[in-house]
């Protein structure tokens, strides 16, 4: 499940920042990565959901209310991070998403398994 759990993740930080990349060079940063995390994590719902937790015990509305409540929070982290490393103090986009998603992913794995999709897999 792991393996499963990275390969999602690898696809999700392709897919947004892809999108970011695109997106950037015409929206302030705030905007494109507004954008690009919710196609992102719209993806990364369904791929953990069917392919990394395999989850059927639940309802899926109940998983997308967690799953959001958690993806609200790490919304708010990513657009608090750029605002104020990348519109304030000039950092790179790049740099401060990549380091906003690091401490996303850190959180997520654990939340996802004990508390949206409920699997009794431990690390």
């Amino acid at each position: 499940m792991i393996l499963r759990y990275a390969l999602v993740g690898i696809c999700t930080y392709i897919i947004y920042n892809f999108l970011l990349f695109w997106l950037d060079s015409s929206f302030s940063s705030v905007i494109a990565s507004s954008f690009s995390y919710f196609f992102s994590m719209s993806f990364n719902f369904l791929a953990m959901r069917y392919y990394t937790f395999r989850a059927s015990s639940s309802l899926p509305s109940q998983q997308l209310i967690k799953f959001s409540i958690l993806s609200v929070f790490n919304y708010f982290l990513i657009v608090f991070s750029n605002y104020f490393f990348v519109d304030i103090f000039g950092f790179n986009i790049f740099y401060v998403n990549n380091a906003a998603l690091f401490v996303s992913i850190l959180i997520g794995f654990s939340v996802n398994n004990f508390l949206i999709f409920k699997t009794n897999i431990r690390f």
